[in-house]
């Protein structure tokens, strides 16, 4: 399991930890038939820096990272509520949850994404699984 001090992704050991767990993912999804996408959806320490520097976190990175070496692809909505007008705390509770507010802007972004990925498979001739 991961280390839990300070849960940092980008340490090594919790890297190598992503990494055994995107591969299997991604093996079992595909031996289903089927494709997978990831979505990182990101603390709002990382929304705030986000608005100062454009620049992801380090744990988004390294799990980025993770997720392409494998040939995953990565959904990133750290942009997206970054580029929101909320105050961060209409969109995180005190202690790091996501708001009411959160949980519908990420659904309404996730369900455009997915079904913009559908439509592009129905264009191809793939029958999504």
């Amino acid at each position: 399991s991961y280390s839990y001090t300070g849960l940092k992704y980008s340490e090594d050991a919790n890297g190598r930890l992503t990494d055994i767990y995107v591969a299997q993912l991604r093996a079992a999804v595909k031996q289903a038939g089927s494709d997978l996408t990831f979505c990182y959806v990101p603390i709002s320490n990382e929304v705030e820096a986000y608005r100062r520097t454009k620049e992801i976190s380090p744990d988004e990175k390294a799990i980025k990272a993770s997720i392409e070496a494998r040939g995953g692809t990565l959904f990133s909505l750290t942009p997206v509520l970054a580029a929101r007008p909320e105050p961060l705390r209409d969109l995180y509770y005190t202690e790091g949850h996501w708001t009411r507010r959160a949980h519908a802007l990420v659904g309404e972004f996730l369900g455009s994404y997915l079904n913009n990925l559908l439509q592009e498979k129905h264009r191809n001739g793939v029958t999504p699984h």
